[in-house]
């Protein structure tokens, strides 16, 4: 039993390493797409209030599907082999 909690714990730390580098990147890159967002609109927006604005608009959807990707399917995915390992 001892051997299964280190494991799961081995688990969830590398699913947030994979959850954090995959964040930063997807923040970089809407970063630069919202940059190139502002200077083909020509709005009035400073570009910082700019950048907000896009920037949170784009974290709500990343952190849905980032936790759905990263944690949830996997580890359906390891209930399901280990349900056939035993049961199957």
């Amino acid at each position: 039993m001892l051997g299964f909690i280190k494991n799961l714990v081995m688990t969830f730390a590398a699913l947030t390493a994979v959850y954090a580098a995959l964040t930063y990147i997807g923040r970089k890159r809407a970063a630069d797409k919202v940059r190139g967002e502002y200077a083909d609109s020509g709005t009035q927006l400073s570009q910082t209030d700019f950048m907000d604005q896009g920037i949170a608009r784009y974290q709500k959807s990343l952190r849905r599907r980032l936790i759905i990707g990263v944690y949830l399917i996997p580890l359906f995915f390891a209930g399901v082999l280990i349900y056939l390992a035993q049961y199957g």
